[in-house]
């Protein structure tokens, strides 16, 4: 018998879940509490996902890949390593915008070690990062000692820690604006043809 699913209860039980990581940490939410504070029974969020893990992993794949989707796009529109970085970087301080917990949950899982994103995404995200290495490489926009590894963590580690820091306060009450987007962009850059 196929599942009947209730979308709008499915995307509370996601944001409350999102909520809750963010929140408490991935320790610190429970299927019951997610299941609560979504209103919605216990057992209809087990008809979707065997427990906590499965539905958070769930969730982060989906944040990758919103993220890589929006990658792919830009290189198939970009010719330049400089305008796909400018654009994604945007992207992600869109999201931020639009939807701070979801950043804050990148954040979260990104520092916890006992998630990480599955193979299929892995691979995917070094797809990418190889093609904006070789773009980049023939271009003169990219040095010919960064990497793959570099390329990720400049584009899409640098710009979510920057979020988190300012969202967090470190540095005195202060949120951002265009200026530090642009400025993200071009230490980004910068480094990437070094």
């Amino acid at each position: 018998m196929a599942r009947i699913i209730d979308i709008s209860k499915m995307e509370r039980v996601k944001e409350t879940a999102i909520q809750m990581v963010v929140e408490k940490g991935y320790g610190g939410a429970s299927i019951a509490t997610i299941a609560k504070k979504a209103g919605v029974a216990e057992g209809y969020l087990y008809r979707f996902y065997k427990g906590k893990e499965e539905l958070v992993v769930d969730l982060l794949c989906n944040k990758v890949n919103e993220i890589a989707d929006e990658l792919e796009l830009l290189l198939q529109r970009c010719n330049r390593v400089a305008d796909v970085v400018s654009l994604l970087v945007k992207k992600i301080f869109q999201i931020a915008e639009n939807n701070p917990d979801h950043i804050k949950f990148l954040y979260v899982l990104m520092h916890d070690y006992n998630f990480k994103i599955g193979d299929r995404e892995r691979e995917r995200i070094f797809k990418l990062c190889r093609e904006i290495k070789n773009i980049g490489s023939n271009s003169g926009e990219i040095g010919e000692f960064i990497t793959e590894e570099d390329i990720y963590m400049l584009v899409n580690i640098f710009p979510i820690q920057f979020i988190n820091l300012r969202i967090k306060n470190f540095f005195g009450n202060k949120s951002w604006d265009n200026t530090d987007k642009e400025h993200i962009i071009e230490i980004i850059i910068k480094t990437l043809k070094a």
